[in-house]
């Protein structure tokens, strides 16, 4: 079942630590920090999987944290794509502008001819994840206080600084990334500002 791949700004969505109740209730700064548009598009990446293990996740995972200006602590989930479908969201096809090679900036996609209407409807795709993945936490922490080794799977993940830092290292490593379309305080940070 295919997916889109997007990053957010988590602690928007959870003012005081509690995640908002419904769309009506979601701040400002939701929509203008974590859902800037440009001509009315919003960014998001297209894959097959939902696996944050899997090869393809990596790769868009690596070329999404390469357009960072370094490594910083990230928040990325997937909507399911036939629940953007049912929500009548236009997706057209966009070259991603990342240091990923051509073929994993090919994956990237935008969200089109949105208005405040879709807008909304984005945002609660968006908030119902977060809540499943509320959840879902929830119920790998009971899980894990009960001693069981299988968790439940979350479709949002936090990643620190240090794996950030890590999975783009991996990625510039499998030849994925192109090192000299990074930005400075990359190259800095992976020891390529010899």
């Amino acid at each position: 079942m295919p997916f889109f791949l997007r990053k957010i700004t988590r602690p928007k969505w959870e003012p005081n630590g509690k995640l908002s109740e419904d769309v009506n209730s979601l701040q400002a700064d939701v929509v203008s920090e974590c859902l800037k548009t440009k001509g009315n598009t919003l960014s998001v990446w297209f894959t097959e999987t939902n696996d944050w293990n899997g090869d393809q996740v990596k790769k868009i995972l690596g070329a999404l944290f390469s357009t960072m200006p370094g490594p910083d602590r990230a928040d990325v989930l997937f909507i399911d794509e036939e629940k953007v479908k049912e929500k009548g969201i236009g997706v057209e096809d966009t070259q991603g502008k990342s240091p990923a090679l051509d073929d994993i900036n090919d994956l990237h996609k935008d969200f089109s001819e949105l208005n405040w209407a879709l807008m909304q409807d984005v945002a609660d795709l968006i908030l119902n994840e977060l809540k499943d993945v509320k959840i879902k936490e929830d119920q790998n922490k009971a899980l894990k206080h009960k001693g069981a080794a299988q968790t439940v799977y979350v479709q949002a993940k936090r990643y620190s600084e240090k794996n950030v830092k890590n999975l783009v290292k991996e990625q510039l490593a499998l030849g994925n990334i192109i090192p000299d379309k990074l930005h400075e305080r990359w190259k800095k940070h992976l020891g390529l500002d010899a």
